[in-house]
């Protein structure tokens, strides 16, 4: 465990460094919202003749993802307000809980295709024949099914993973084998971020003699457990790329929002955050700024000490 949190505090600390420093050319400078494929595969370094052959990209997970699929539910945990979104299109909230893009929305870019949409958010025809990729993320819900209970409706691992099978169930007619699809997930990229609302919330929560129980230990292998057994379910609904996001850390010392409650909600509707959201890591003191989320994108990339076994670009050439 405490092997664990260093390397996260290190990780922490390089992409604090890159900010502040600009290592690496323009690292620190997070490309146009509008920026074509090829202009960023130059930013990252990575030649403008390299192709990937990715015709999907899956995300599930939590507020680390979420594009919007909360907007739709009953749900306390949203970010449907200002000033979440002020750098994204149009300066509007989406759902999701940055100032801009996420990581999964800078892979999308990176390999050309669009922003995944909220699973939510998609019609009936639209669920038919929409085969660039679906973001089932879902702020404040986790692997386990309690996770998130506290902030009301979310979409636990579990259901994301239900609903992507309704996906597959219903691209189905718009292939013309079952080969054919089969070799679609399997170039597809399933990018999971999720097990921060697990650990940070829903051990918090527990009642003490549940906690006497169950101690953290015990309570953490239920997590890896729980998760395996879904990883496994993707893999026989045809997944064979998996990225998998480390769960974070948070810090309410240096967000560029004002956060609620002395630091420990996210943002305060409809006050200005900071001018300068390029140089700080975090956004609220739970999630990301687009800068970190562009850092952490570009790393993982193209090393594979961030990204392990081998680096996203090695995974997305296989």
């Amino acid at each position: 465990m405490e092997m664990r949190n260093w390397t996260n505090s290190f990780l922490l600390f390089t992409i604090f460094l890159d900010l502040i420093s600009g290592s690496h050319g323009d690292v620190f400078r997070v490309p146009a919202l509008d920026a074509n494929q090829k202009d960023l595969l130059q930013l990252l370094e990575l030649g403008d003749d390299i192709k990937f052959d990715v015709p999907a990209l899956y995300v599930f997970g939590d507020s680390t993802v979420d594009s919007g699929n909360n907007n739709f539910l009953s749900s306390t945990s949203k970010a449907n307000y200002s000033p979440f979104g002020i750098d994204f299109v149009d300066g509007k909230a989406t759902g999701r809980f940055s100032n801009g893009r996420t990581k999964a929305d800078f892979i999308a870019q990176v390999v050309g295709l669009p922003f995944p949409s909220p699973c939510l958010g998609l019609s009936k025809e639209e669920q038919k024949i929409l085969r660039t990729g679906v973001n089932y993320g879902s702020s404040a819900c986790g692997i386990l099914p309690d996770t998130g209970k506290f902030f009301g409706t979310c979409l636990n691992f579990e259901k994301q993973i239900d609903l992507f099978e309704t996906t597959v169930k219903n691209l189905q007619s718009s292939f013309d084998s079952k080969e054919s699809m089969a070799n679609y997930l399997s170039k597809s990229l399933f990018f999971i971020s999720i097990g921060n609302a697990d650990v940070s919330t829903g051990y918090d929560f527990l009642d003490n003699n549940t906690k006497q129980q169950t101690p953290f230990p015990n309570f953490a292998q239920a997590i890896s457990q729980n998760f395996s057994s879904k990883i496994r379910k993707l893999y026989d609904l045809g997944a064979r790329k998996f990225l998998v996001s480390n769960v974070g850390m948070t810090d309410t010392r240096d967000t560029c929002c004002v956060a609620a409650e002395n630091g420990t909600r996210p943002c305060i509707r409809d006050i200005a955050p900071c001018n300068n959201r390029n140089e700080h890591v975090y956004f609220d003191p739970f999630h990301a700024s687009e800068s970190t989320h562009f850092i952490l994108a570009k790393r993982c990339l193209k090393e594979s000490s961030i990204c392990t076994p081998i680096s996203l670009v090695d995974l997305l050439r296989a």
